[in-house]
């Protein structure tokens, strides 16, 4: 099966989707793809037209694979967002029952001075 051919900026060849012996008979001079002096950032092997039927269901098959990964992936992702909305409500109620909110603890000081105030109203007059 023919497939893709690249070079990176090191001159390197990449040969993707190509079988062993396939690739073994493209003939690329890649010694003259690295003396160009312009950019060469990828060019197209051309398949043979026999092997298009098989490309195609490799890459059908490779397409059902991603989207039952992606299927799975996302119902994990929900899953676990789930539990974080949980987890962040049982935090705020435990932190409110602590009175560990800014809020409460605003609250908390409002009480206490009502009550101080009170007690020493209440000793002013005794």
């Amino acid at each position: 099966m023919g497939g893709l051919l690249s070079i990176d900026g090191s001159g390197s060849v990449l040969l993707g989707f190509c079988s062993s012996a396939r690739a073994r008979s493209i003939s690329v001079d890649a010694v003259g793809l690295r003396g160009h002096k312009e950019a060469i950032s990828s060019c197209l092997v051309i398949m043979d037209p026999k092997h298009s039927a098989e490309m195609s269901k490799h890459l059908d098959k490779q397409n059902q694979v991603l989207m039952g990964t992606y299927r799975v992936m996302s119902h994990e992702l929900h899953k676990l967002q789930v539990e974080e909305e949980t987890i962040m409500r049982k935090l705020y109620e435990l932190m409110s029952t602590e009175g560990l909110l800014p809020k409460c603890k605003k609250e908390r000081k409002l009480e206490q001075s009502i009550v101080e105030s009170t007690q020493e109203n209440k000793e002013g007059e005794s």
